[in-house]
């Protein structure tokens, strides 16, 4: 945003400090205000083209990615089984 916006305003439109506050755009006047709602869309539009492939590479992942079965029991019952088999183990 700050290169885009001080390459079509020049220097002088990083001069105000370098707020994080959004500026009220309905303050600005009407070439201004069509420059930075220009350099907006530019932006979006690159955040798309790189969010995109990422995506598409974690939507592959999670197609490979191996289905496991949920457990059955209860940790309570799991429980009461391995203290079954190590009673009968001892024996």
């Amino acid at each position: 945003m700050t290169s885009l916006t001080t390459d079509r305003l020049g220097p002088a439109a990083t001069a105000g400090g370098g707020s994080a506050e959004v500026a009220d755009l309905s303050t600005l006047p009407e070439p201004v205000l069509r420059i930075v709602q220009d350099v907006y869309g530019i932006a979006t539009a690159d955040l798309f083209l790189v969010g995109a492939p990422i995506a598409l590479l974690a939507l592959i992942v999670v197609l490979f990615i191996k289905e496991k079965p949920l457990h059955t029991l209860s940790g309570d019952e799991r429980r009461a089984q391995e203290e079954a088999a190590a009673k009968v183990a001892i024996h």
